[in-house]
């Protein structure tokens, strides 16, 4: 079952809301109890502690209306005007007689009430106490007031002798009343205060109820917040630290699903992600070792770049491959031979890569590569293709050292040596191919002229060939000779092609002489002045005598002294073969 976040957070919410509602439920019961605790002393207590005070009052003033009476008639002080004092003092002894009743009535009634109640704030003790005593009230003021009357009827008929009696009887009885009266008051404001007190100890352990009930609501619900919280928080923390981990560029990481709700849905569709992040990244490789790294990169993330349609740009085109192929594979067991040409390919790929090129596709042993944009800046083309040439030189001795252990043998090991041709010019760029499988190549005549100048190098001996506009790009980055003026194959215009010879600031003094010496050699053959031409060539041979370009050249004047070209001779060679 699925219980949402929200549900979550609103369960918290009732959870509170109840606590609060029972708190407050308490709290209202208990002010109830307490108000109903305090009206019933009020009304209760009060009243009965009020009526007996108000029956000492009430019997204190029949005496008094007694005694003032006695005392007019018998010293003559008021002369009895046809029995009207007699009839007024009996008519405010039969009032008070009433209002002695009505409290003595008032308190046993509220007396009898507490009593029958279960939930007395006084002990049943103490109240039928006060119930006895109010009942000797009762009766003691029915006396009282029997009494009272005996004494008025004896003054009335002149009876001294019994007037006196009931006279010292009432005096007595009156000292025995007003304490009784006084000690029944007492005992019923002790109850009072007792039930105040009953009702204050009600109240505070109410309200000490209330207060822990509170805090156990409180408690209730902090932890439930705390651990729902903590439900949320940990997902989500495992969660930002896979995100992390992502960002580093780990990808082995999943986080654990520990819920069904929202949190536990997203670490669903993270781990997800992380598995198609997984596959991209294989695909991706994988991809990569088929597709250059640079096109696969473009083609995922900015594939508008490349120009899928197909566009002129200008670029550098290289092609590399190896001397003598034929004759070095036939020394080679097929195993062999699959081993040197792996070995081969990587070491020259990582140094395209390594300058920023790009490996178009390997065609037999050759290697295709290119510089332009998006990829390199279209002013640092020409520079890094023939730093990467270089560089591939220096590859091959590696693989030369390698090839032992590449052809399982000791030694013997035969020469490997690469030629490589480079060539500047507008290209077609853009993804060539059918509806089932395409490539994203290069095609035109820099294509074409830098695979002829790879081929060219077995003419002049050399090992790195560029164009012109190649070599007047390269700046003073690379030390460069002119070769020849050349007609490739497949072309009617001559070119001026350029041999890389060196890093800038690397050549030898005799590699600077020999190279000034071939530049005159060449000049002078172009304006056919054989003699100056081949003395030239001498001397720069004298400063390098394993120059084959020089030697070529002396062989090429003794082949144009016997077979004269024509007057219109422009000093271009053609190029006979691809």
């Amino acid at each position: 079952m699925r219980v949402s976040v929200a549900v979550k957070i609103i369960s918290i919410a009732v959870i509170v809301i109840i606590a609060m509602a029972v708190v407050s439920v308490i709290n209202l019961f208990t002010a109830r109890n307490v108000t109903s605790g305090i009206e019933r002393i009020t009304t209760g207590y009060l009243n009965i502690y009020g009526a007996t005070a108000r029956i000492n009052v009430y019997s204190i003033e029949e005496a008094y209306r007694v005694r003032r009476y006695i005392i007019d008639k018998t010293l003559g002080l008021r002369p009895d005007s046809g029995g009207a004092d007699l009839a007024a003092t009996q008519a405010r002894l039969n009032k008070l007689e009433g209002l002695v009743a009505d409290n003595i009535a008032l308190a046993r009634k509220t007396t009898a009430s507490e009593l029958a109640n279960p939930d007395s704030l006084v002990d049943q003790a103490t109240l039928a106490r006060i119930d006895e005593r109010l009942s000797w009230i009762e009766r003691a003021e029915k006396e009282n007031q029997d009494r009272l009357q005996a004494m008025m009827t004896a003054l009335q008929g002149n009876d001294m002798a019994r007037f006196r009696e009931d006279f010292d009887d009432l005096t007595k009885w009156r000292i025995d009343f007003d304490d009784y009266m006084d000690t029944t008051r007492q005992e019923v404001f002790a109850a009072a205060t007792d039930a105040g007190r009953q009702v204050t100890l009600h109240q505070a352990r109410a309200m000490r109820f209330s207060v822990t009930l509170l805090a156990l609501a409180c408690v209730l619900a902090l932890g439930t917040a705390i651990l729902l919280a903590r439900h949320l928080v940990r997902p989500l923390r495992e969660l930002l630290v896979g995100m992390r981990s992502i960002t580093s560029g780990s990808l082995d990481v999943e986080v654990p699903v520990k819920s069904r709700d929202e949190v536990g849905r997203l670490t669903e569709a993270f781990n997800q992600m992380i598995h198609e992040l997984r596959i991209g990244v294989r695909a991706r490789q994988l991809f990569g070792t088929y597709v250059d790294v640079h096109i696969a990169r473009q083609l995922i993330e900015v594939p508008q770049s490349l120009g899928q349609e197909g566009e002129r740009r200008k670029m550098t085109v290289m092609f590399c491959d190896l001397q003598d192929f034929t004759s070095l594979s036939e020394q080679m067991t097929p195993r062999g031979l699959v081993a040197v040409m792996n070995r081969y390919f990587t070491l020259m790929s990582e140094v395209v890569r390594a300058h920023e090129g790009i490996i178009d596709k390997f065609i037999g042993d050759a290697v295709m590569a290119y510089w332009g944009p998006p990829f390199v800046a279209e002013a640092d083309q020409e520079t890094l293709a023939a730093k990467s040439a270089l560089a591939q030189l220096e590859r091959m001795t590696q693989l030369q050292a390698e090839l032992p252990d590449l052809m399982s043998i000791k030694s013997g090991a035969p020469a490997a040596k690469v030629r490589i041709g480079i060539a500047t010019g507008d290209v077609l760029v853009g993804t060539i191919g059918s509806d089932f499988m395409r490539n994203f190549t290069v095609m035109g005549d820099a294509v074409n002229v830098a695979s002829r100048l790879d081929s060219a190098n077995k003419i002049y001996g050399t090992t790195i060939l560029l164009t012109e506009e190649t070599a007047h790009r390269v700046g003073g980055d690379i030390e460069l000779r002119e070769i020849d003026s050349l007609i490739v194959t497949g072309q009617t215009h001559p070119i001026r092609i350029f041999e890389v010879i060196g890093r800038a600031g690397q050549l030898s003094d005799a590699q600077r002489t020999a190279r000034d010496f071939f530049a005159g050699g060449l000049a002078a053959y172009r304006h056919q002045d054989w003699d100056a031409a081949e003395s030239a060539f001498a001397h720069a041979l004298g400063q390098t005598p394993d120059d084959p370009a020089a030697k070529m050249f002396v062989q090429r004047i003794a082949d144009l002294r016997r077979h004269p070209p024509p007057a219109d001779w422009d000093g271009a060679w053609t190029m006979e073969t691809k």
